[in-house]
């Protein structure tokens, strides 16, 4: 018989890395001062449905995000991406996904409550059950991006 480690009808669970749940970007060249802040992004929460196959597992995923105007923003927009990762059990890498995103301001708006909404697929294999693969859902961010989550985090270690 197969060795999976979950039960065969609970779907995986998505997870928001902590480090990549937000982004602050700054105007280049200018240090961390807020006031040069250009946008803050926040991952805030999902929510979706999961259909378990013969062949595959397809989770339908609603992201929900926030937007908010920096002092330093110049343009009406805020331009940034977000990975979504499918890992196995040994944690290795089946699906690696890069999503842009533009977040539009209108007039004086200075914050934007907005979702996503994506698929994700992964093949049913003899060796696992649904519950042990694992999404990690992250905002894409520069090396000085992430050590000033970690720096505001209080964490210096990778998670």
């Amino acid at each position: 018989m197969d060795e999976t480690t979950g039960d065969p009808d609970v779907c995986p669970m998505p997870t928001i890395f902590k480090t990549g749940q937000e982004l602050v970007r700054f105007r280049p060249g200018v240090g961390y001062d807020l006031n040069k802040t250009v946008f803050h992004v926040k991952l805030n929460t999902f929510d979706g449905e999961c259909d378990i196959g013969k062949k595959e597992i397809t989770l339908n995923i609603a992201l929900s995000m926030t937007a908010l105007r920096g002092a330093a923003m110049i343009k009406d927009k805020a331009e940034f991406a977000y990975w979504v990762w499918v890992v196995d059990r040994e944690k290795k890498v089946l699906t690696r996904n890069r999503t842009p995103v533009i977040a539009k301001f209108e007039g004086r708006d200075s914050r934007i409550d907005f979702s996503d909404i994506f698929d994700v697929i992964i093949p049913q294999r003899l060796d696992h059950s649904p519950p042990d693969w694992r999404i990690y859902i992250g905002l894409e961010l520069t090396k000085e991006e992430l050590a000033y989550n970690r720096r505001r985090l209080g964490s210096t270690r990778r998670r």
